[in-house]
């Protein structure tokens, strides 16, 4: 099986949509892979109101489409690469909600 990947299928479908609701900051910021303002990591860089974000460590959805569709609730890595990737974005997710909740920005993230 191949890794294709959540970020490629998301670059695929904004490019197939004309995605054009991405903020002029995070816009601006990444001109030449706009796709990335379709996700909260490089999107709520450049939000200036006050939020609250939820984030999973181990978000499921994300991993099933990293993993190529091994079934939403129960995918499980199927070998070290993948155990690998699972482990890099738990602690990717976790540094981002630390960066992130500063003044009024909120993040929960388990």
């Amino acid at each position: 099986k191949s890794f294709f990947g959540l970020a490629n299928a998301t670059a695929n479908v904004a490019s197939f949509a004309n995605v054009t609701h991405l903020g002029e900051e995070c816009a601006e910021e990444h001109a030449d892979e706009l796709w990335r303002c379709l996700f909260g990591a490089y999107r709520l860089l450049s939000v200036r109101t006050p939020y609250l974000a939820v984030g999973s460590q181990f978000d499921t959805y994300q991993l099933d489409n990293d993993f190529g569709g091994c079934g939403h609730w129960g995918c499980r890595p199927s070998g070290p690469e993948e155990e690998a990737f699972a482990w890099r974005f738990a602690d990717e997710t976790a540094a981002l909600a630390r960066s992130l909740a500063v003044g009024e920005r909120y993040v929960y993230s388990s």
